[in-house]
């Protein structure tokens, strides 16, 4: 479905597909490049279809209660959120639940010239890096898909309160090299399992919180590698079902 809505549906992928150089083959240059994947079409490509296969793997048994955006055709894939309002959100008086990103502005611009961190989808600015924020209830169903690893500019995750995820974090989540933190709070019972060891190695991983999840059947990976690099400063694990002993790993988390 994922492609299908890719090459059929999306104008924005359509358009850089109708416009790839028959020398090279190179798509062209997307109008937001990130710091760090940069500015090929490609990457855009990649991104979308990432962003597509997740909206159809979390919407397997019924329709997400607000499609925040996602699969707009005519919308940069930083514009798939919608504001809502939530007293206990790090963002102050608006939660921009779905995916947003941050702009990468030139330090000789002034922030009052500024107002707005979030992109907006007339704006020229780079991108410094994307959110996925899905910290409401918004019915999603089903397991995240292994492509949702593949998100290389995504900083933080959180779900919350969607009781009909399920599955277990996919193990390529060992891609996504700029996380910097993941919450899962109050999800599904049959959202749960092994956290993938890889997660454990990221460099940039800075913060994990778990909490008041229903599946029973969460545990620690038994044996991980970590790196001299790990800068794991916060693991939060309360009221899951987590089984299991203690890895002597842990210990080796020098920043925990």
């Amino acid at each position: 479905k994922a492609i299908r809505w890719i090459v059929c549906n999306d104008s924005i992928s359509v358009q850089l597909l109708g416009n790839q150089d028959s020398s090279t083959g190179s798509l062209p240059k997307q109008k937001h490049g990130f710091r760090f994947s940069g500015d090929a079409g490609e990457v855009q490509l990649n991104r979308r279809y990432i962003l597509a296969a997740f909206f159809y793997s979390t919407s397997q048994v019924s329709p997400w209660t607000d499609t925040l955006n996602f699969l707009s055709p005519d919308l940069h894939e930083c514009n798939w959120y919608r504001n809502y309002s939530r007293h206990n959100f790090p963002f102050g008086e608006f939660d921009p639940v779905g995916v947003f990103c941050m702009k990468d502005v030139p330090g000789n611009v002034s922030a009052a010239d500024v107002p707005d961190e979030f992109l907006s989808n007339d704006e020229d600015y780079p991108l410094r890096y994307l959110e996925f924020n899905f910290r409401m209830d918004n019915n999603l169903n089903g397991p995240l898909p292994p492509e949702f690893g593949y998100l290389i500019d995504c900083k933080s995750i959180g779900f919350e309160n969607n009781i009909g995820l399920a599955g277990q974090l996919p193990q390529t989540m060992e891609n996504m090299i700029l996380l910097y933190s993941m919450t899962l709070i109050l999800n599904g019972p049959k959202f749960g399992g092994e956290l993938p060891e890889s997660l454990f190695r990221l460099e940039n991983l800075k913060n994990i919180h778990i909490q008041d999840n229903l599946g029973e059947d969460w545990s620690l990976p038994s044996n991980v590698q970590v790196g001299d690099d790990a800068k794991l400063e916060r693991l939060l694990l309360t009221r899951n079902g987590f089984a299991g002993t203690i890895p002597s790993w842990l210990s080796q988390l020098n920043q925990l």
